[in-house]
């Protein structure tokens, strides 16, 4: 299993119990409707309770039921198992009439304002800018962002086409500035080696970044600190050494030494001409070539095929779909790959318990042992069983009903894996059997070359592999039990020698939950001796809890108790999801948090970047019919800070694609785009782009807001979520 199954049952509160908001009330902006008005406020009786549950529950049942108690006719009242409590389920459509009542009230608050006038389309009444001018206050500068989730976001259509091809952009996509600013360093430290007769500088990298305060340029290194002990001088001689030698022009406007770093200032003119590029780069933005030629595999989710997916064993689906995204904007060519592990242990109990409710189903008086799995879909795949085929097999052994059995279960499990991955934005290439592997003789394969290399070695009647004392205290990890069995690892081990050697691809990269550490250090160990060890990469993460009214609890698929994706899904909307579990690095543990996901306002981030994309798009809208565009506009005019500091964000898109594809924090481009949109909301507050008194001055400033635009499309892409004209 790549996932661990954890998080918890979720139990939300019913219509009656009111909703005690967990945080200090915003502070009151200007143009912004009071937040006490219920209908600006968070609804507790809005709320969509996820539906934890034994298992999966026929859709077809209890719907449109009014629930018995409730006052509510949207609500309805499930009772999971024999002991679970009741939970309260409101059903969309609550969503969607406390959306309506919201709409109209905005509708009518931005007529009120809107100094031109209705919209000559009937269509655009209360649309996303259809206000005045100022009204853009209502946009707050944002803090540090809030784990939130947006609900009914829209599906992103299509996936980056594979190859990363790009048309030339010498000062864009083909070099990346930093880049550049590397070389010229590079140079100049060469020189001063040469000149000053220095010696221990030939092949120290160059490291460049973007210094934490901006007074100190753009762009800084701090090589000098690094080279001070080999060539025995004082950092702040060499920083200043290399000063003197890099040459001015093009990009680079200035340099200074300061405390042993040196710090580079990127020429204005030069910057504001980037919008221009940005803008002909559109789709191609942000692309390279670095990866191409290179096939890669990327294999994540992949649970246990014993149960539905829950929001525990899913974060590594947003992870691995981003990243590879990010690894053919970078020109790779990628296979997503679900490892479907359908034998061992885990899978024969999946069959034993499908094959005891079978029984159960027809009268049979037999208890469910307590490591089967007890959930409601257990029930479900029985059922179907029995519709289907009757007491046909009532006649074969548990056993044999086990065998029998586990293949339907699993094909049920990932008929519904695909289906939920899919509403999620994720579609695979390739689901590969652990069984067909099993079949193909690639394990036995496998093993013959281990015991050629002398790796492996009998014991206690077992195979073993020979573990490296710098691994742990052990002598060897099992490949096949006493019994014959083919071990976890020997398998594990096969299936990556088959992926890296039979399918030649140039590497595989590997998102496994974070309990698998131990089993990461086997497979590296088995990767090293078999010399795959440099294709071989895994990206581990730190599983996700459920945080109902700031209470954390776990779930686990055995006992019945967890929270499905689905339902995650259709509450929060796939846009919010994926956002949700990208927004923490993958080394940190995520906190579900229910009541936060579910609010829909400025705090949240997904929605406050796609509001930044549509308000964009509702300019560029507003100036046509003015009779203003961006085409032909001057961005030489493009001097104020404010203007060349969204340029300047805009041109990190790139350099962040670059460090991705090569550290594989994906988590990273939420925390970009919230920097972007945070930038462009501040910068609308500020600044008014569509001037009929100043057409030059509007044409400039609707190619920047044009150019911003791309950038969050592009990013937005590339985490899954839609990037809207309208909200």
């Amino acid at each position: 299993m790549r996932g661990s199954v954890l998080g918890a049952r979720a139990v939300a509160r019913g219509a009656r119990g009111g909703w005690q908001h967990r945080r200090a009330p915003p502070r009151a902006v200007r143009g912004r409707t009071d937040w006490r008005d219920p209908v600006h406020r968070p609804r507790g009786d809005a709320v969509i309770a996820l539906r934890a549950r034994r298992g999966l529950h026929r859709r077809a049942s209890n719907r449109g039921r009014r629930a018995r108690g409730s006052a509510l006719p949207n609500v309805r009242r499930e009772r999971d198992g024999e002991r679970l409590p009741a939970l309260v389920v409101h059903a969309r459509g609550a969503r969607r009439g406390e959306r309506g009542v919201r709409a109209r009230v905005e509708r009518r608050e931005r007529r009120r304002r809107h100094p031109f006038g209705r919209h000559p389309s009937a269509a655009w009444a209360g649309r996303l800018h259809c206000e005045h001018r100022h009204a853009r206050g209502r946009v707050r500068a944002r803090g540090a962002p809030h784990l939130a989730a947006l609900r009914g976001s829209r599906a992103l259509g299509g996936r980056f086409p594979v190859g990363g091809g790009c048309p030339r952009l010498a000062r864009v996509s083909d070099v990346l500035l930093r880049d550049q600013i590397a070389g010229a360093l590079k140079d100049a430290l060469g020189r001063a080696a040469g000149e000053l007769g220095w010696s221990g500088v030939d092949g120290e990298p160059i490291k460049v970044e973007r210094p934490e305060n901006p007074d100190h340029g753009d762009y800084a290194t701090s090589v000098a600190l690094r080279l001070a002990r080999p060539v025995r001088k004082p950092p702040r001689d060499i920083a200043e050494a290399i000063r003197e030698r890099v040459k001015v022009g093009g990009p680079i406007a200035s340099v200074e030494a300061l405390n042993g770093f040196v710090n580079i200032r990127v020429d204005l003119k030069w910057l504001a001409s980037q919008v221009d590029e940005i803008v002909r780069a559109d789709k191609q933005f942000g692309r390279s070539k670095a990866l191409a030629g290179k096939r890669m595999q990327i294999e994540f989710v992949s649970a246990n095929p014993t149960g539905p997916l829950t929001v525990a064993n899913a974060r590594g689906g947003p992870l691995g779909d981003a990243l590879s995204s990010v690894l053919e904007f970078a020109g790779a060519a990628v296979e997503r790959e679900y490892y479907v592990e359908d034998t061992g242990t885990q899978f024969d109990t999946f069959g034993r318990s499908i094959a005891i409710r079978y029984r159960q189903l027809h009268g049979e008086n037999i208890e469910i042992p307590p490591d089967a799995y007890p959930a409601e879909y257990v029930k479900d795949i029985a059922a179907g069983i029995k519709a289907r085929e009757g007491d046909k097999w009532m006649k074969l052994s548990l056993e044999e009903q086990t065998k029998r059995f586990a293949p339907e279960g699993v094909e049920w499990v990932l008929r519904e894996a695909k289906r939920v991955t899919a509403m999620l934005g994720i579609h695979y290439d390739t689901w590969f059997s652990q069984a067909e592997l099993m079949r193909s003789g690639y394990f036995e394969k496998t093993l013959a070359e281990l015991r050629k290399l002398g790796k492996v070695y009998e014991k206690d009647g077992a195979v073993w592999l020979e573990a490296s004392e710098a691994v742990d205290d052990k002598e060897g990890w099992v490949l096949v039990r006493s019994n014959g069995e083919p071990g976890y690892l020997g398998k594990d081990i096969a299936y990556h020698v088959q992926s890296l050697r039979e399918r030649a691809f140039d590497k595989k990269i590997d998102i496994w939950g974070s309990n698998t550490h131990y089993h990461l250090i086997q497979m590296r160990a088995a990767m090293k001796v078999l010399g795959l060890l440099d294709r071989f990469e895994v990206v581990l993460y730190q599983y996700v809890r459920f945080l109902h009214e700031g209470v954390l609890k776990r779930m686990a698929r055995r006992s019945g108790e967890f929270l499905l994706l689905e339902d995650v899904i259709e509450a929060v909307g796939k846009d919010a999801t994926r956002y949700f579990f990208l927004q923490s690095s993958a080394d940190r543990q995520l906190d579900f948090d229910l009541e936060l996901a579910i609010q829909q306002s400025n705090e949240n981030p997904v929605y406050y970047v796609q509001y930044a994309h549509a308000r964009i798009a509702s300019i560029l809208r507003t100036a046509a019919e003015r009779g203003i565009t961006s085409d032909g506009g001057d961005v030489a005019l493009l001097t104020e800070k404010g203007e060349l500091d969204l340029v300047r964000l805009a041109l990190r898109l790139p350099e962040l694609v670059d460090d991705i594809r090569q550290h594989y924090g994906v988590h990273q481009l939420t925390t970009y785009a919230l920097e972007l949109a945070g930038a462009f909301h501040g910068f609308y507050r500020d600044h008014r782009v569509v001037d009929d008194a100043d057409v030059p001055r509007s044409k400039a400033r609707l190619r920047l807001v044009l150019a911003v635009q791309v950038a969050l499309r592009q990013t937005l892409g590339l985490i899954g979520v839609s990037a809207p004209d309208k909200m």
